[in-house]
């Protein structure tokens, strides 16, 4: 006894007369496997044959991932384990001889096809004349009138895939069939997957001749028709794609393109807020990538209009204790320094106030994990109330989110110092800062004094105008240590664009492939640059007008980082700094209050 199928010659006319009874009024071979449970023709049968027939029916037409307007027969569920039907290329001999007995005997259509289909993809029978017989067959079957009309529409793809890959003059045909058939389905209530394969394998440039302006016509016409008929936006996306590809003039594929982004648009007036904003915002990016300017300017102007308080944002806030004690404990180092002097030194020998960014990825990423966030993009919207960018790398995203809070929390710890300083030592001459920090530091004269007049509006808690100086002052201060570094960042004039020296953003990516030390790196991107908070475009474009102590502290902080910098030191010396750009002014604090820095 074996439970492996082997072949008889009776089998063939046994499963035959099951597979012409059951296909008669099938609309597809699925419905044929469905109908043989419970029939007692079928049932009478040997269970192996039973099996048999169960599994050559388990296969599918389905999308080819290779391109579009394609088709392949695949096995249902084949990753399914002992259920899943077997691959093609496993096929046992006996079954083989099973299926060329039955594709010689069977003659309802969508059986037929079907096997023949079989047939050719195991490569048992990859010949011409098999090949057309298969087109053949699938053809007959699209044209029955019961069957089902998706079946129908796959069958058409498929017929089309087989004739356009070989040459076959048979291609012609099966276009004219296809066209037919997209005709019949636009006329009838039918779901749009059918038409929507049927159209996108007309469009598809055939291999064996070429479609007259009649025929060119009629696609046209039957993607409008298509275009009426299913009017969401999803179904603009596939008319848009036949649309382009059917085009044979630039200024047709244009009009493609801003029939969907009409589309799109429309669909946003029916919606509301966020609604809004997503799809017209898809529509611009759509215009955008295919060059439709007219488009394009439309889709932005429909984000602009969109009223921020009309998008539904809900702020989810959360309070975190943070303990007098802990306060006390970092700021009693400024309060116990002796001497202002001192007392600002410790504030500008602090470490990154984005804290450690190893730690700080470990501690993100540990608390990511399995989170249900991670199987979707972020769309981040800007203080315009505008989509900024589209965060798709899901860790990277949950470490900013990390270093932001970081840098949050040390801001309230660095205004805490500054006014310490002011309560311990009382006003500050702004001219003595500035003089004290050149002498200590051998910083550049200009930067100090600027940075003098911030601290100085600090504390007169004009924190805004203290913001104002500390942004421009980071970037000069960045700009000034490349100088120094004698690395060649002026940008020559090109066209009608002058000379000029590049932005921030340039800055830090260049000292970071200088060597400087990642987490005042990381310090400097997140509080200043995009994707982070982005301090300084928004304030340089007037997005931001006013910034809170905190914030104004953690600018002072990262101007300190350059200004405390020697401008005497050569550029062999100041690229050892890099990796630890505290060392010179931490190096005397260590000698005289013996703290182990952070």
């Amino acid at each position: 006894m074996t439970d492996r199928y082997a072949f008889q010659e009776a089998h063939v006319a046994q499963a035959a007369a099951v597979l012409e009874a059951l296909g008669r009024p099938a609309g597809e071979p699925a419905d044929v496997a469905g109908a043989c449970y419970g029939n007692a023709v079928f049932e009478a049968l040997p269970p192996l044959l039973q099996g048999e027939l169960t599994t050559l029916l388990g296969y599918e037409l389905d999308d080819d991932p290779s391109g579009e307007g394609r088709a392949r027969l695949t096995p249902q569920d084949a990753n399914a384990g002992f259920w899943g039907v077997r691959p093609l290329s496993d096929t046992p001999t006996d079954s083989v001889r099973l299926w060329l007995g039955l594709f010689s005997t069977v003659t309802e259509p969508v059986v037929r096809g079907h096997l023949a289909d079989l047939i050719l993809t195991s490569r048992t029978d990859t010949s011409a004349q098999h090949a057309s017989a298969t087109v053949a067959g699938y053809l007959d079957t699209a044209e029955r009138a019961s069957t089902d009309s998706f079946y129908a529409a796959m069958v058409i793809v498929r017929a089309a895939s087989i004739a356009r890959s070989r040459r076959m003059t048979a291609e012609a045909d099966v276009w004219l069939a296809g066209v037919n058939l997209a005709r019949r389905l636009l006329d009838t209530e039918t779901a749009p997957g059918g038409p929507a394969r049927v159209l996108e394998m007309l469009t598809q440039t055939p291999r064996t001749f070429v479609p007259s302006d009649e025929q060119r016509a009629t696609v046209s016409d039957l993607l409008n028709a298509a275009e009426s008929r299913y009017r969401d936006a999803n179904a603009a996306d596939w008319i848009a794609d036949c649309r382009r590809r059917w085009a044979r003039t630039e200024e047709e594929r244009l009009d493609a393109t801003r029939r969907q982004t009409e589309r799109y648009l429309s669909t946003a007036e029916d919606g509301e807020g966020f609604l809004q904003m997503h799809w017209a915002s898809k529509a611009a990016q759509l215009a955008k990538d295919h060059g439709a300017a007219d488009a394009y300017d439309a889709a932005v102007r429909k984000m602009q209009s969109i009223p921020r308080d009309a998008m539904g944002w809900q702020a989810i806030e959360s309070t975190e204790r943070l303990p007098t004690v802990a306060v006390r404990s970092h700021i009693r180092r400024v309060a116990r320094a002796g001497s202002w002097e001192q007392a600002l030194a410790v504030f500008l020998a602090s470490p990154s106030p984005a804290g450690s960014y190893e730690h700080n990825k470990n501690v993100a990423l540990d608390a990511a994990k399995g989170s249900i966030r991670g199987l979707f993009s972020t769309t981040v919207f800007g203080v315009h109330g505008l989509p900024e960018r589209t965060n798709d790398a899901f860790e990277d995203g949950e470490i900013l989110r990390m270093e932001q809070l970081v840098i949050g929390t040390h801001g309230i710890l660095l205004a805490e110092e500054l006014w310490e300083i002011q309560r311990t030592y009382g006003a500050v001459a702004i001219s003595d800062v500035a003089t004290r920090m050149t002498a200590r530091y051998g910083s550049d004269r200009l930067l100090t004094v600027e940075f003098a007049s911030a601290l100085g509006l600090f504390w007169e808690e004009r924190y805004s105008d203290a913001a104002r100086i500390a942004l421009p002052l980071i970037e000069a201060g960045a700009r000034g240590l490349l100088l120094r570094l004698d690395e060649a960042i002026y940008r020559l004039e090109r066209g009608s664009s002058p000379g000029r020296f590049p932005s921030m953003d340039f800055y830090i990516e260049k000292l970071e492939e200088l060597g400087l030390d990642p987490d005042w790196v990381r310090a400097v991107r997140v509080a200043l640059l995009s994707p982070g908070s982005n301090a300084r475009n928004l304030a340089a474009h007037g997005f931001k007008f006013t910034f809170s102590p905190t914030e104004t502290a953690v600018l002072l902080r990262l101007a300190g980082l350059f200004c405390a910098l020697p401008v005497s030191t050569d550029a062999d010396e100041l690229r050892r700094l890099l990796p630890q750009p505290l060392r010179s002014a931490r190096k005397e604090l260590r000698r005289r209050l013996g703290w182990i820095w952070r």
